[in-house]
């Protein structure tokens, strides 16, 4: 999925060269379709699924807000490892959302100065709380940079094995009341930072 909507030079990044390198092997693996939209219902008439190279080429010259790429764990962590070995790997980030039960993998391309880490602390610093204030629910390997700035942070009872040893407070799992019993033992604070 590539999601370009009014992008902005502190969101969007240069894609030519991760889909370059990956153009071969999704083709191989991933039959060269993504899907291509955005994320918001309002806009499904936006939405197709199309070859990599034609779609990059109708949205030119505007430059992605993020490159998607879904399926099979073990197709996707074959992906992330090429990713992580290519030499442009510092103009990008690459976060990742696996579930091994469901063999379901999620591997998002997207501007290197972006994550729910960044988007958390911008939007506490906003509002004008302390991160200490800041309350985080997490359950998968996109989640931690967002789990490691908050001063109060959850890992829901089924997340990835990786996030359950760091330490953090484990709640239920999503399928019973997870979230509820985390904000229930970790009330919200309203008072701002002056």
């Amino acid at each position: 999925r590539i999601v370009g909507s009014n992008p902005t030079p502190a969101t969007t990044f240069s894609a030519a060269p991760v889909l370059d390198a990956l153009s071969s092997l999704c083709h191989r693996k991933l039959s060269g379709r993504v899907f291509i939209g955005l994320s918001d219902d309002s806009n499904r008439r936006f939405v197709s699924f199309a070859a990599l190279e034609p779609a990059l080429a109708a949205r030119a010259p505007e430059e992605p807000l993020q490159v998607m790429y879904s399926g099979p764990v073990a197709v996707l962590r074959e992906i992330e490892t090429s990713l992580f070995a290519a030499p442009f790997r510092a103009e990008f980030r690459l976060l990742k959302t696996e579930y091994e039960a469901r063999d379901l993998s999620i591997v998002d391309v997207i501007n290197r100065r972006c994550s729910k880490g960044h988007a958390l602390k911008a939007w506490a610093e906003r509002r004008g709380y302390a991160r200490e204030q800041v309350l985080a629910i997490g359950d998968n390997f996109n989640d931690r940079e967002m789990l490691e700035f908050a001063g109060v942070a959850v890992v829901m009872g089924n997340a990835v094995e990786e996030l359950k040893r760091n330490g953090w407070e484990i709640t239920a799992p999503c399928d019973q009341a997870g979230v509820a019993d985390a904000v229930r033992v970790n009330p919200p604070v309203s008072e701002t930072v002056d």
